[in-house]
This record gives C-alpha cells, sequence and structure tokens, in this order.
C-alpha cells in the first residue's frame, strides 16, 4: 500500500500533524510519500517531496486574463477582516505529480491554494482520505465559520458561490473525510459533503518526544510568579484570541500572581504599557518546545473557534492543564476536573475568572494524571493503526 499526503505548505499546524503520522507511516513499514507545493528553501526530511511543477512564463501570462486572475481581482475589491479566502482554482497541476500517479491512497490535509478543484478531481480517481484541519473543504472560500459570520455582509454571495462551485467539481470523488473533533464531524454532515464517508480521528503526538521532565531547569525566567503559556503562529489572528488574553490578564490580581509566557510571532500584537510578557519568539525546535511547556504551569488557548489544535496535544503530553473556551476539539478532551478548564462564555471576563480560579489554587491538577490521559488518546501509534484501518477499507 502506497500512501501519498498532499499538503500547501511545509509548515504550520495541519502540516505538523500529517507529518507525524507519515513518519509513523514510514516507522510502521508503510510505503508513505508527502507532497508540498513548490518552495524555494527545501526542509530534509524523509520522503518529503516538492512538487516541481512551477507555472511557466506564458502560463503566467495567460493567468493575467484568465479566472484566476478574475478571482483575485474580485477579493482585493471586497473590503474585509478575516483570515483567509482561498478560490478552488490554482495554477498547479498536482494531479500530474509522479507522487500522485503511484499512490495506491491520497491523503489530502491542508491543501487550498494548491489543488486546483477542476483539474485535480476531474482526473484522480483513487481513494482519497481528506483531513479536515479547517472547515474550507465544506465552506466555499471561507476556512471558518467566524470570518464569513464577520464579513456576512459583503462576502455571502461569494462565500456561497464558492460552495456550491467545490460541490459540483468535487463530484463523484471518492472521498472519506476525517474530523479530528466531533464539532468538525456535526459541520460535515450539515455540509454538501454530508453523504460522504467520515470518520473521527483526534490528531495523534510522538510520546517519546512531548513528555514530563522532573526538575527541569527553568528555560523561560526563574520568576516565583505562575507562568501561563500562549503559542499562536500569528498573535494578531482575531480568531486565536490573543486580544481577549491580553484583556483577561490585564487585572491587578491577575498580574501579581501570573507571567505571561508567548511562544510564536507577536509582530502587530497590541499590548497594555503596563503588562510585561516575556517573548520567546518563533521555535521548531522540538525538544526546545518541550521545555517551554515544562516550564509552565498552565497553558491557555483563548480561541474564539478553533478545531484541533496540536498545542492542546503537546501541552497534555508534557503534563500541563490546559484552559481554553468551550469550542471545537477542546470540548472533546478537557473534561474541567483532571486535565484542564473549559471557559463556556466567550469572553476576556470568563477567562479572567477562569484563571483566577486556577492562580488561587481552587483546583490542582496532577501532571502525572494529565500524561495518563495524553497517553491513552493521543499515541501516534495507535492513531496511525486507526488511519491503517481507514485506508484498507478503501481498497
Amino acid at each position: 500500500m502506497k500512501v501519498c499526503h498532499v499538503s500547501t505548505f511545509d509548515g504550520g499546524g495541519a502540516f505538523i500533524a500529517g507529518l507525524r503520522y507519515h513518519e509513523q507511516l514510514l516507522k510502521m513499514n508503510v510505503e508513505s510519500s508527502f507532497l508540498v507545493a513548490p518552495k524555494s528553501i527545501h526542509k530534509k526530511i524523509s520522503k518529503l517531496y516538492y512538487d516541481h511543477y512551477a507555472p511557466s512564463f506564458t502560463a503566467k501570462i495567460a493567468n493575467r486574463v484568465n479566472i484566476i486572475a478574475r478571482n483575485s481581482k474580485k477579493l482585493k475589491a471586497l473590503k474585509g477582516d478575516y483570515e483567509l479566502f482561498s478560490f478552488p482554482q490554482t495554477v498547479y497541476q498536482v494531479e500530474e505529480n509522479e507522487h500522485i500517479q503511484q499512490a495506491d491512497i491520497i491523503h489530502l490535509h491542508f491543501v487550498s491554494q494548491y489543488i486546483n478543484y477542476p483539474g485535480f478531481f476531474k482526473a484522480v480517481k483513487k481513494p482519497m482520505v481528506w483531513t479536515l484541519h479547517d472547515m474550507n473543504p465544506i465552506m466555499g472560500g471561507f476556512h471558518y465559520n467566524i470570518d464569513l459570520e464577520r464579513n456576512k455582509e459583503v462576502f455571502q454571495w461569494m462565500e456561497a458561490k464558492m460552495a456550491l462551485k467545490k460541490k459540483e467539481l468535487a463530484a463523484n470523488s471518492n472521498i472519506h473525510f476525517i474530523a479530528l473533533s466531533n464539532w468538525m464531524y456535526e459541520s460535515l454532515k450539515q455540509s454538501y459533503y454530508a453523504e460522504y464517508s467520515a470518520s473521527i480521528v483526534h490528531n495523534g503526538i510522538d510520546l517519546l518526544v512531548y513528555k514530563t521532565i522532573n526538575n527541569i531547569e527553568d528555560v523561560t525566567s526563574h520568576s516565583v510568579k505562575k507562568k501561563i503559556l500562549f503559542v499562536a503562529e500569528s498573535f494578531k489572528s482575531y480568531r486565536k484570541g490573543f486580544d481577549l488574553l491580553v484583556d483577561a490578564l490585564n487585572d491587578e490580581e491577575v498580574l501579581c500572581k501570573a507571567e505571561l509566557l508567548a511562544l510564536g510571532n507577536m509582530h502587530g500584537a497590541e499590548i497594555p504599557g503596563n503588562m510585561e510578557i516575556n517573548a520567546l519568539g518563533f521555535i521548531n525546535d522540538e525538544q526546545q518546545k518541550v521545555a517551554i511547556y515544562n516550564s509552565a504551569d498552565v497553558v491557555i488557548i483563548p480561541s474564539r473557534e478553533d478545531n484541533f489544535p496540536n498545542i492542546m496535544l503537546e501541552a497534555m503530553a508534557c503534563g500541563k492543564p490546559v484552559i481554553a473556551f468551550a469550542n471545537g476539539g477542546m470540548s472533546d478532551v478537557i473534561d474541567n476536573t483532571t486535565n484542564g478548564l473549559l471557559v463556556r462564555e466567550v469572553s476576556a471576563t470568563a477567562l479572567r475568572k477562569t484563571i483566577l480560579k486556577f492562580l488561587n489554587n481552587e483546583i490542582v491538577f496532577d501532571a502525572a494524571t494529565i500524561r495518563k490521559f495524553a497517553e491513552a488518546r493521543f499515541c501516534i501509534e495507535k492513531q496511525t493503526g486507526k488511519l491503517i484501518n481507514i485506508y484498507k477499507s478503501l481498497l
């Protein structure tokens, strides 16, 4: 059995989750390859391939007058505040790549702006697995409902048009969807892909890498305050809710008891002048990340809307409790007693109250118990086994 994973980017949460499965499949003697869109700089990862196709000069000229150029012009003309909007048409011919042609199973991950719907789904009739890392495959152009709600007045007509077009283009394809959370599964079953087969499979994690480390030297600071860790690629994302976290922490009682550790790109984030943040920057090295998780007391995921963030798995594997709003995969995992706290109301005030419960020791968590939970739910070997069973059922 030959499996080819496909991703637009060679970074980000969707790629990392897919790469973990790819590497585990190789360990389990499954022929797995990973194809990503053309890049100028290549990462050296086993069986990771960069698509060699790049639009020719003639194609680039043609694109100025074809549908891709018109789509781009339409998007620029519409004023909105959103994270991402993707059209189903691209200049790439992924279906012609040798790794796609040689595979028995195609496993799609985040493929927006890479897969060209009209060409790909018409040409490829092999069994496909499509992991819903976000909502874009089951929406039109947006990637989460929150962006549609915030821009409905301007974008609703285009969103509806794109959804119908994608439904038409992907029709009759042999696709099995994987939802990472119950929320995503229910969203799928309310979409135009409702009749397609689907499974709920949580992401897995290498528990030999992400682990609890006793008596670790604090790699962040030597403050006696409790350390709150926030992790995100971009702190400017409205959906990720960093602004809510800052508002929740900007309180005298909280500030005297807690220190905020920020892991990721803080460029453009608005920080009150009276708040000190330990900015750790963007870190790719997993050993460094594990050390930071182990130095923290709690991890907070203040997303207004999210699916199944890797941060939650990584934190729990390191024995750390997670505080999050009750949406997406967080509601599937956090139990309010042994591994973290859910905040029912999406507001800075409600988040602050929950943070203070933790800071005041109204509820105390045990690292070993959280670790055992992660071992039971997120073991990469076990989750990869579930994928293999799905692959086999489609052949």
